[in-house]
């Protein structure tokens, strides 16, 4: 499965943690998420992987960088396969990694769901 990064809107996010504006240019770009009101379904590529992401599910009340500085531009979403494969008629569980950066790259702590 390819990496999925999404761009998270304020329908996601549950108390947004205060911003600090970039002067440089975003290292990380995600792909937006149409606006509504039902939960967001993301497909992985290989057609194994489905997660349902449900509006204001995720509270970033206490959410910030490992340094403890506040996140950089947008929040978003990192979706990556870190193991799984499929051989034939065996079926190896995927192993995923699901993670929460700035536009900057940089991981954000403490989200809660």
């Amino acid at each position: 499965m390819r990496a999925l990064t999404y761009t998270l809107d304020a329908s996601f996010v549950l108390h947004p943690p205060p911003l600090k504006p970039s002067s440089v240019a975003p290292k990380v770009h995600g792909t937006s998420i149409p606006a509504g009101s039902t939960p967001f379904q993301i497909l992985g590529s290989d057609g194994r992987l489905e997660v349902d992401l449900p509006r204001a599910s995720l509270d970033f009340a206490h959410a910030a960088l490992a340094n403890g500085s506040a996140p950089v531009g947008q929040l978003l979403l990192q979706i990556a396969q870190l193991s799984g494969h499929y051989i034939g008629e065996e079926n190896e569980l995927g192993i995923y990694q699901f993670q929460f950066v700035d536009s900057q790259a940089h991981v954000i702590q403490g989200v809660r769901r």
